[in-house]
Formats: structure tokens, sequence, C-alpha cells
């Protein structure tokens, strides 16, 4: 027999399949298929899954089914959607008579996930099916242009986390048997891209990350977004293979914008000028509590020329004696944007900085250096200087606990001696902010001389110097 002629029966009969394929599928309830994956949803989660769209089985080039317009709901609250599923399997594993899922693709998924204040999420499983011993395994899942929303409740307050414009790509998933955690059991690689991303009002863009899972370590490596007009990049690695997880984190920030992160305290805030922002941090936990409370590492924002509109800071200063509203700790806020960060300002309401609408003030030089450890951050160099004055932040910041246990703001002189300080205890919401302390030599100096820069004023006496860091005297 010729090879042209093997080939021909080959395809005569490869279309006779085809064609029985066509009959059978053509006489498929697929309503039954639905009613089934319907039940199954039911009997395995607290929520419904319906299927408005057509369900379509095919078997060649492999075998598979589609469906599109899923809902899964929640009463009237839908919980998650899709566009369109698409599910392939691979032939030998029918042959076997036990079907295996090869890939999963989803198009236009949605998935709205909310965690109660005692840690509870809306969606759950309410039944397991009985474990194998064999464990489960998908070759790729894919998420085309997703939508992932999380609210975390807390006592009457609620963080949300939004990432949109998502897609996910990953390979060669496979979850062991056994009772051990799920990040302990789970392998896989792949990537993820996202157009925004927004964690509770702080928005970044063009998110794009590699994952990798293995042996109880999840590593998101090669992270890249931009954050305030800036360029972060980055890697965070999780450790799962003890009882209690680790983390490391890696992270630097470049040339973002003074305007858009001080508008995270002010909306309508002024400035210019850039920041840079590095970090390496480590802790261990499964809360944020826990996670404040053992933070290991380093964190540093640096910039120089920066202006910030609405405020002078050296009239201000200048004119201490005569002004009911002079506060050193306002003046220094910009410094506490280290390791406190943004939501500790908030609180404790710092953006008064920004409250005035008169002049504005020039930032020669700006560092905010701290060393945190076991939860607590120690100011190692964090100071600003105007076109006339230094101030600096001394002290420490006790993350774990959210309160100020030992800070102070100071404006110093050429050589880094205390001309005015001021105090501030307690907890980031509601802190109490001491009266401003001055030495002798600045009672007595004329108000031209202050203008020209509190620095300037000479001491009666010798002083220990309080501030040796890196900004340098106006």
């Amino acid at each position: 027999m010729t090879f042209r002629r093997i080939t021909l029966i080959a395809l005569a009969v490869l279309l006779l399949l085809a064609v029985i394929a066509t009959l059978v599928i053509s006489r498929i309830d697929t309503d039954t298929y639905r009613d089934a994956l319907e039940q199954a949803v039911a009997e395995r989660l607290n929520a419904t899954l319906d299927i408005g769209g057509p369900l379509t089985l095919r078997w060649f080039p492999s075998p598979g089914a589609s469906a599109e317009s899923l809902s899964l709901m929640q009463g009237d609250t839908e919980v998650a959607s899709a566009d369109n599923a698409e599910v392939s399997l691979s032939w030998a594993t029918l042959w076997r008579g036990e079907p295996v899922l090869q890939s999963v693709t989803l198009t236009s998924p949605t998935l709205h996930l909310v965690r109660d204040a005692e840690g509870n999420l809306n969606l759950q499983r309410t039944s397991t099916r009985p474990d194998n011993g064999r464990g489960a395994s998908l070759a790729r899942l894919r998420v085309d242009h997703g939508t992932l929303s999380l609210t975390q409740q807390t006592q009457g307050t609620s963080k949300t986390f939004e990432a949109n414009a998502l897609t996910l790509d990953l390979r060669d998933i496979h979850l062991q048997a056994g009772d051990a955690p799920l990040p302990q059991r789970l392998t896989l690689q792949g990537q993820l891209n996202a157009d925004t991303l927004d964690i509770h009002g702080i928005p970044a863009s063009d998110i794009a990350l590699d994952i990798d899972a293995s042996h109880g370590l999840v590593t998101l490596a090669n992270l890249r977004a931009r954050l305030f007009d800036g360029t972060g990049e980055g890697s965070l690695t999780a450790d799962y293979s003890e009882d209690m997880p680790v983390y490391d984190l890696r992270l630097s920030l470049r040339d973002f914008s003074l305007q858009q992160f001080l508008r995270q305290l002010s909306p309508d805030q002024q400035a210019s000028g850039q920041l840079a922002f590095t970090t390496s941090l480590r802790t261990r936990g499964r809360s944020l509590d826990d996670w404040l409370a053992q933070l290991d590492g380093d964190a540093t924002l640096r910039g120089d020329q920066l202006v910030i509109e609405g405020i002078d800071i050296d009239q201000e200063l200048s004119r201490y004696q005569s002004t009911q509203r002079f506060n050193l700790v306002d003046l220094g806020a910009l410094a506490f944007a280290g390791p406190v960060g943004i939501a500790a300002t908030k609180g404790a309401g710092f953006a008064r900085l920004f409250d005035r609408t008169d002049g504005s003030s020039t930032l020669t030089a700006l560092i905010s250096d701290w060393q945190i450890r076991e939860g607590i951050a120690r100011a190692r160099d964090v100071a600003m200087a105007t076109e006339k004055n230094r101030l600096v932040m001394l002290g420490e910041v006790d993350l774990g606990q959210r309160r100020f246990s030992d800070a102070r703001v100071a404006v110093v002189d050429r050589h880094g001696c205390t001309i005015m300080t001021q105090g501030i205890a307690g907890p980031f919401s509601a802190p109490r902010v001491e009266s401003v302390s001055y030495v002798k030599a600045l009672l007595g100096a004329p108000l031209d001389l202050l203008r020209q820069g509190l620095s300037l004023v000479e001491m009666d006496e010798e002083c220990e110097p309080v501030y040796e860091g890196s900004v340098a005297a106006p």
C-alpha cells in the first residue's frame, strides 16, 4: 500500500470521525450540562451560578466547552461574572474515563470580595471534594481584561483594593494533596499585568510582575508600576514554609511628583519638584498588627529644589512670636513622610500645613532616612532646608503601636544646635503636641536678623549639636 493511499485513508477516517462527532454534539442536550454545572456550584459555594448565554461543546482540535454570560450571585448581589469562560481537556484523560482540565480562559471576568472585621470572606466554600490523593493540576489559566476588587471592613471603616484591565497568565499549576497550608502545596509560574490599581485611594498604573510559587515560597519579581507619576520597581517574597509567614520587600520609586504625593494629604495642593524613595523591609506574621510590630529594615525619601505653594516657612519662622497659628510640627510635617507614611500624617492632622494661602516655600534639600527595628522607626537623618532655615526631626516612632513615642521637631543653627523645638507624643489618630521651646538668644534677637534666618542667631553659650546629618545649613 502506497504512502499516498495510506494518507487518503487516514484523512477519510478523520473526516468520518468529525462527521460522527458533529452529529453526536448536535444531539447532546446542553441544558442538561448547564443544569449540572449550576447545581455543582450551588453545592460547593454559598452562591448560585447563572449561565445566561449559550453553552457550547467541541471535540476538535481538543475536547472542551465554552459558556457565555456567567454570573455568580448571592441573592440579588453579583459577586463574580464573566463574558466568556472556555475550558479544554486532553484526549488521553478522556480515553481513560477520567477527564482532567488542561486549560481555563476567562474573558472580562469580575470578582468582588468583601472581608469582614472577623476575617470572613463573603464568598466561601460550603463543601469540598474528597481528597483523591493526587492533588490537582492545570496546564494554563488565563484571565483577559479582568476586574478584581477587595474590601476590607474594620470597626467603623473599610479599605478597598481594586485592579482594572487585569491580565493573568499562569502555567504549570499544581496543587498537591494533603492537609498542609495551601501555599506549601501550590506550584505555579506566570505573569500579571494591570492598567490601573487603586489601594485605598492611592492610584497606580501600568503594573507588571512575574509570579513564581514553589515549596511554600511565593515570589513576585520584576515588579514595575507608575505611582505618583514616578517609576517604581521592586520585588516581594513571601515564605510560607514555616508556621509563621515571613515577608521580604524591596522597592524603589524614582522621580515621582511631589504634587501628586502631597495631594494624598490635601487634594488641591500645588507643588513642584521630584522625589526618590527606596526601602528594604522584612517582617513576619498573619495580620497588619503583626507585620508592623515585627517590621525591620530601612526607608529613605529624598529630594531637592522642591517648591510648596500656600505657605512661606521662612516667614512663619521669622514671626513666630506674633502669630497665633504657629506650630513647628506642622512646618516639619513633610519630614514625617518616611515610614510613618501618608496614613499617619492624615491621622495626625498634619494637612494643616497646607491650609495657608499666602506665599511659597523652596526646600533646597530634603532627606527622610529611617532605621526600623522590631516595629520602632528611628529617625536616622530626617531634615529639610529652606532658603534661610533648617528643620530636623529627632527621636522614634512606634509603628506597631501606631504612636509617636519619643519624637520632636527642631530648628537648628549652623552648628546643628537647637534654636527652637517642639515635641509630639501619643497615637497617630490624636497626638499630643507640646508647646514650642526657644533658646534665650532667640528671644532677644532683632527682627531683621530673624528675617534672614534663625540659623544666624548667635548662642550665648556653647551647645551640643543635636543634628549632624547630610542636610547642610543654608
